[in-house]
């Protein structure tokens, strides 16, 4: 990624890891109906028929029992947070090159 972003002319790439708990719900029937109807669990429950929906509902309160927790339905996320800077003006023929201020008609 850090390549891609110098390729880029990005400079000052900084990339860390982050791992936090993701709060999925307060028990596993509230996690299970957040999915349901949120992002791509919305996409595949779509056109999905009840049976479909209630068997899918069954194995997902399955999967997620071991992750409850005194404060709900955690699960691991990680992630990257990437900073990259623009540079204010560069060398002439690339994409950052510095252009004069347009005056203005009048």
């Amino acid at each position: 990624m850090a390549a891609v972003l110098g390729a880029a002319q990005l400079t000052d790439v900084t990339i860390e890891p982050v791992a936090e708990p993701l709060w999925m719900g307060t028990d596993v029937a509230d996690a299970v109906a957040f999915l349901k109807v949120t992002g791509i669990g919305k996409s595949l429950f779509r056109d999905a028929d009840p049976p479909t929906v209630a068997r899918v509902g069954e194995a997902m309160q399955a999967a997620l029992e071991p992750y409850i927790t005194r404060d709900g339905v955690r699960l691991g996320s990680r992630a990257w947070l990437v900073t990259a800077h623009r540079p204010r003006c560069a060398a002439a023929g690339t994409p950052w090159t510095c252009s004069q201020p347009r005056s203005r008609p009048s």
